[in-house]
């Protein structure tokens, strides 16, 4: 009967150890502070929701290392940068420079490099009576005669202007326009314009010569509304020299001094 008893006793005493055991380990998952070790004298404690635990003991007089917040990804313990404003595009720890206030009236201007220096333009040759000498000038237009110009000026310039390359034709005739600048001054008043095909300059050949009056003394000899026609020999896409010639009764011909020339294109 003792022995039942005593058997009893001792699974109560075990019973309420267990409870103990039970209620104190409940107490420690609770804890957000595990105190494990002391802590140095005039060391600062933790706070009371701080997730820091305290491994060991402390030298008197060693400082503690600031602690970072718990959801920083800072290592504990090294040194933190300035931080930021959250809503700023720079990286957290680069250097800030200094920022105008949003009401500020002064404008932040960038030095902008000096320009370059300017090359000096060579001015343009205006163009002279001289610059034709020899030539003949083409035009779809008619030219006026160049003693209605008011200056060489003026006429060089119209020339310039009316001067063409090529002449556009139609159903076989082209007329043309020209001023042949003779040189040098010729003794007689009577002239040949001479018309050679030189598309293939190894095969010139000679297509028609026309006869034209002049003045004596004259240094210009305007032509106008001459009529070339395919019925002449006269080929489209074909070029053709001009030249001008004296014609006198002791010239075969096509012989004779060249006072002028020049080359025109039929389209």
């Amino acid at each position: 009967m003792r022995r039942d008893v005593a058997l009893a006793g001792l699974g109560f005493w075990l019973l309420v150890s267990a409870l103990v055991a039970l209620m104190g380990g409940r107490a420690h998952a609770y804890s957000k502070v595990a105190v494990v070790a002391p802590v140095a004298p005039g060391a600062p404690a933790a706070p009371a929701n701080s997730k820091v635990s305290v491994v060991g003991p402390a030298a008197p007089g060693t400082p503690v290392a600031a602690v970072a917040p718990a959801d920083s990804k800072v290592t504990p313990g090294a040194p933190v940068a300035p931080v930021a404003p959250a809503d700023s595009k720079v990286a957290p720890g680069a250097p800030v420079a200094p920022v105008a206030p949003a009401d500020s009236k002064v404008a932040v201007i960038t030095p902008v490099a000096p320009a370059a220096p300017v090359a000096p333009v060579t001015p343009v040759a205006p163009v002279t009576r001289g610059q034709f000498h020899g030539q003949v000038v083409f035009s779809d237009i008619m030219i006026a005669s160049p003693a209605q110009f008011p200056s060489d000026a003026a006429m060089s310039e119209a020339l310039r202007r009316l001067k063409r390359t090529t002449v556009e034709g139609a159903d076989g005739f082209w007329r043309l326009h020209m001023v042949a600048f003779l040189e040098p001054a010729p003794q007689v008043t009577a002239f040949r314009l001479r018309a050679t095909d030189v598309t293939d300059p190894k095969d010139r050949r000679e297509v028609k010569m026309f006869e034209v009056d002049g003045q004596p003394g004259q240094t210009e000899l305007e032509i106008n509304d001459l009529v070339v026609t395919s019925v002449m020999g006269f080929e489209r896409g074909h070029r053709y020299e001009i030249a001008v010639t004296a014609r006198g009764e002791d010239l075969p011909a096509g012989k004779g001094d060249v006072y002028a020339k020049g080359v025109i294109t039929l389209m």
